[in-house]
């Protein structure tokens, strides 16, 4: 399978195909399937677009227990492998996410931030030394042995080769980049793009620990620096759009859509962990007798 691209099928299409429903039938009006709750309790900060930063910094989702023991390095190596595939897919759809919501931006000043994050998403920027995303992604592929050198990066074929929480992750980030209001997609690229640093800071250490060379670790280790800078960007556009209640509801409904999406995404990796310690477990037990 190519590495950029599923075979003859559109974005759309090959989502559709994991997922198991239409995208293209959901109307602006499926707004109502992900209501905003009223995160952050405080309704003086949920008007406020500039505490997003500060909202994000300090969210409960950085204190994951997935999180917290891949930092300290106490996965298996089917752990991480099972890690990388559905995270490698997560990364391969964002620029597809990224473009959708662009095309709904109303002007070419709020599309041009944008676009040139999707520029750096393709390693035409400099900050990421004229290196795809991709290439990155191979030399960890190639480091913990899930595939061969020269061998292309794989891309899931049908549900099955999806955990529930990657599945729940593309439905709720392709509903709201592609069939919610701009202002929804947005909020929703700008909590990944404002999380990421610490997220991946947390990687890195478990990455560190695990003896992965800096190679190996060049995708994460680039993102703690140039996604903080694309969140500051899209924070500045939305600032400038959102000049409504209707409007700020709109981006912390798609925060809220990014927090459930990422939830369910580490929350089924701690199932697949567990499940994979009581089969080592039972394994154990079963070589002792």
């Amino acid at each position: 399978m190519n590495e950029n691209e599923p075979p003859s099928l559109d974005f759309l299409q090959y989502v559709e195909s994991l997922n198991g429903f239409e995208i293209k039938k959901m109307s602006e009006s499926g707004a109502q399937l992900f209501p905003f709750s009223g995160h952050p309790s405080d309704s003086s900060t949920s008007t406020c677009l500039s505490t997003i930063p500060i909202y994000i910094q300090h969210h409960r989702l950085l204190r994951h227990p997935w999180l917290i023991a891949f930092s300290n390095a106490h996965l298996s190596h089917l752990d991480l492998l099972t890690w990388l595939h559905q995270r490698y897919l997560v990364s391969w759809c964002f620029p597809n996410w990224l473009m959708a919501t662009v095309a709904k931006l109303p002007s070419a000043e709020a599309r041009i931030p944008l676009l040139l994050n999707l520029y750096e998403e393709h390693g035409l920027g400099e900050s990421h030394g004229g290196k795809p995303h991709p290439q990155m992604w191979r030399q960890l592929f190639e480091e913990l042995g899930a595939i061969a050198p020269g061998e292309a990066l794989p891309l899931p074929q049908s549900t099955t080769d999806l955990n529930q929480g990657t599945l729940l992750y593309l439905r709720l980030y392709t509903t709201a980049c592609f069939r919610l209001p701009a202002l929804v997609g947005l909020g929703a690229m700008a909590f990944v793009e404002f999380i990421l640093p610490y997220e991946n800071q947390l990687i890195l250490q478990g990455l560190e620990r695990l003896g992965i060379s800096q190679r190996g670790r060049e995708f994460f280790e680039v993102h703690c620096q140039c996604d903080e800078a694309h969140a500051g960007e899209i924070l500045n556009v939305m600032e400038k759009l959102a000049n409504t209640p209707t409007a700020i509801g709109q981006v912390w409904q798609g925060i809220q859509i990014a927090e459930n999406a990422r939830q369910g995404f580490y929350d089924a990796l701690s199932v697949d962990r567990n499940n994979s310690l009581t089969c080592s477990q039972a394994s154990a037990a079963a070589t002792a007798l």
